[in-house]
């Protein structure tokens, strides 16, 4: 089976549309979130996007909870979805 890459139109789109909800707080139209939802049904690639950009939002958002001493804030809001086991390459 030859492994084919994702229509990169599409793709574009969608990975623009989840960077554009997650600045926004998921202020996207209705017809912007079901297209995401249903290309993401159908996409790993822009899952896999989805899912990185949903980290990389929680750990900024720790990052600027950081105290004055340098620690960082230990509230279930900030640590909530953070990945603690390392990632394998």
């Amino acid at each position: 089976m030859k492994y084919e890459a994702p229509d990169n139109r599409k793709c574009l789109r969608v990975t623009r549309l989840i960077s554009e909800a997650q600045d926004q707080g998921d202020a996207l139209t209705l017809a912007d979130r079901l297209r995401v939802r249903l290309h993401l049904l159908l996409c790993a690639d822009c899952r896999h996007f989805k899912h990185n950009t949903e980290a990389l939002h929680q750990i900024m958002k720790r990052y600027a909870d950081i105290n004055e001493d340098g620690r960082a804030s230990q509230s279930p809001e900030t640590t909530k979805g953070l990945v603690t086991r390392p990632f394998s390459v």
